[in-house]
């Protein structure tokens, strides 16, 4: 499966969480004075007053004295290495600043419920500092006391990803999404992208195909379009669903060869609109798809679909008193298509409607579409979804009428 992500890309689109270290506060004068040893209380004040100046390298001397002072409560340990960590973050040393952490929760140093922060930091910093083993490793000891944290869930897919474990890393991020859906929030775009990487390392093509339609859902950018379509008509389709697609990707802009633009102009002048016909290959000579030799038998064939859609015109009165005459909504359908071909939005989705309400139709789910294609091209994003969602999930328009109720949903 083609990769489906430029690497700089990917990581522009994750949101790393290795800017977001915990930013400890200086130690206090009345905390200084809580550790009671004199001595340990006089360097850590003094460390205060030099961090407060920036003077970090004169700072962590005075808390590397205090370290070494004998006989020093639990306590006055805990804010030493407090102080500490805080020192070796502002010197952008990450690795030993996260030792610390890791060190302050090893030893109980710290209140329990501060643990779970002090490990998320200590993974934070094994991030940044690249070691993404330990990061994960920490990460999930965090989560084992905030279980489904977003925050944690996010950090540790990150990290499994990049420790090269897609396996965890997709099941993590499984969760992650999950827990953002029970929340109902939009999952973020990086999550989606990594998670799609991850099935794409593991040769998961079918689960990778699963992520690609949750990105066009929340994403509806091109490649995701262009992804979602190249599957879903890479197999065998009956004639009308597969003009049905092309209908589609005229639609979203991506027709892009000749014979594209033929087949589609040729099925719906079959289907009896013509008048379509006559835009797509309006469209295909603007866009100089017909260049060269090719050019002269397409305004052969756009002169032929415009004869065709003229004799339509004619027709069309008698087709209309047909139609509301007839019992069942067939002819109402065919008008319909007429209209819808022509531009004629309002008088396309009245048609349709009546059809629909008559029944009796050889394919009511494609009269569906038809019906939400007109609503949506008569700015009406709303009812068009509606419309599309009506057709049943057994049909087998469904998958059609799904991808165009997410461009309804995009339009609006």
């Amino acid at each position: 499966m083609r990769r489906c992500i430029l690497w700089s890309r990917y990581i522009a689109a994750l949101g790393l969480v290795a800017g977001s270290v915990l930013s400890l506060s200086a130690v206090h004068a009345k905390e200084a004075a809580a550790v009671r040893n004199p001595q340990v209380a006089r360097l850590l004040s003094q460390a205060q007053e030099l961090s407060a100046k920036k003077q970090w390298t004169a700072a962590l001397t005075a808390i590397n004295r205090a370290q070494a002072v004998p006989n020093k409560s639990a306590y006055a340990d805990y804010k030493i290495n407090e102080f500490r960590a805080y020192l070796l973050t502002q010197q952008h040393k990450p690795l030993q600043a996260a030792a610390v952490f890791e060190q302050m929760v090893s030893a109980k140093q710290a209140p329990a419920e501060w643990s779970p922060g002090y490990l998320k930091t200590a993974a934070q910093l094994y991030f940044q500092a690249k070691d993404y083993s330990r990061a994960a490793l920490l990460a999930r000891q965090a989560l084992a006391q905030r279980r489904d944290n977003v925050q944690l869930l996010e950090l540790l897919g990150q990290a499994e990803y990049l420790a090269g474990d897609f396996k965890k890393a997709a099941q993590t991020l499984r969760q992650l999404l999950a827990v953002s859906e029970k929340e109902r929030a939009t999952p973020k775009e990086g999550w989606l992208q990594m998670l799609l990487n991850s099935y794409d390392r593991l040769q998961d093509r079918s689960s990778a195909n699963a992520v690609w339609e949750r990105l066009l859902r929340h994403y509806p950018k091109p490649e995701y379009w262009r992804a979602v379509l190249s599957v879903r008509t890479s197999g065998r389709q009956p004639p009308a669903i597969e003009l049905g697609y092309q209908r589609l990707m005229f639609e979203l802009g991506m027709l892009t060869q000749p014979a594209d633009f033929e087949n589609l102009a040729m099925g719906v002048i079959d289907e009896g609109a013509p008048g379509e016909a006559v835009r797509v290959l309006d469209a295909g000579l603007r866009q100089k798809i017909f260049a060269g030799h090719e050019e002269q038998r397409f305004r052969r064939m756009l002169d032929y679909a415009k004869r065709q859609a003229e004799a339509r015109r004619v027709q069309l009165d008698e087709l209309t008193r047909n139609a509301q005459r007839a019992s069942t909504g067939q002819l109402s359908i065919a008008l319909g298509r007429v209209h819808l071909g022509e531009g004629r939005y309002d008088e396309a989705a009245v048609a349709l409607r009546r059809g629909l309400e008559k029944g009796n139709l050889s394919n009511p789910e494609q009269g569906r579409i038809d019906l939400g294609i007109a609503l949506l091209k008569n700015h009406q994003p709303e009812q068009a979804r509606t419309a599309f969602d009506a057709v049943e999930e057994k049909s087998e328009w469904h998958d059609l009428a799904e991808l165009w109720s997410l461009r309804a949903n995009s339009a609006s």
